[in-house]
């Protein structure tokens, strides 16, 4: 697997396009992915479905199925939270692609459901899950209310008030829990389990 904070996340969503025979699932945590106006706000932002279809092709021969959780702020002041959103629809998008050549189905772009939870003492937040038409969990996104440019959760050690948001729901548990549905091998199309290899039929 692999999950990435801010700068981070950019690379996670980069590799798992670059080598999805590598990665499992992939995670982005207030970040996105290789966006112009997400990086550098003086650049042209692409179309979702230019860098879903980039993200495709870069994939080639070792395309399949990449799994992705998206979670940050919603306040985030250091990427758009629009930058996240768009994360995961290039995610969503590039399976499709990898399943039938559309870029719309079979995952639904839209959520098959969404919960709202609080945490106790600290900020609300929103998770919205994403299926394929098996009903397998593909992507996910968590949007926590009120949250700036930080790791969701984490430690509230003084020291590191700069990097994680303890008021947050923690994004270590968030991504584990979905990362530890896949792997390798049953990702290869959908969330189905790989076919079993074809017996070899001997020649006479």
């Amino acid at each position: 697997y692999v999950m990435g904070m801010s700068a981070g996340s950019f690379l996670s969503a980069d590799l798992a396009a670059e080598y999805p025979d590598l990665y499992a699932a992939s995670g982005e945590n207030a970040g996105g992915y290789a966006d112009g106006t997400c990086v550098f706000q003086s650049q042209v932002s692409l179309p979702v479905t230019t860098s879903a279809q980039l993200a495709f092709q870069q994939m080639g021969p070792r395309a399949r199925v990449v799994p992705r959780i998206v979670i940050g702020g919603d306040a985030d002041q250091g990427v758009p939270p629009a930058c996240a959103d768009k994360a995961l629809m290039q995610g969503l998008r590039t399976d499709n692609l990898v399943i039938d050549g559309s870029q719309t189905a079979p995952i639904s772009l839209t959520p098959a459901s969404v919960q709202h939870a609080q945490v106790p003492g600290g900020y609300s937040y929103t998770i919205s899950d994403y299926r394929d038409e098996h009903g397998c969990l593909i992507g996910q996104r968590y949007l926590v209310h009120g949250m700036n440019h930080f790791w969701s959760g984490g430690s509230s050690n003084p020291e590191w008030k700069y990097f994680t948001d303890p008021k947050g729901p923690s994004a270590a548990v968030a991504s584990w829990q979905f990362f530890s549905r896949f792997t390798l091998t049953n990702t290869g199309w959908s969330c189905r389990p790989a076919p079993p290899p074809r017996a070899r039929h001997k020649r006479r």
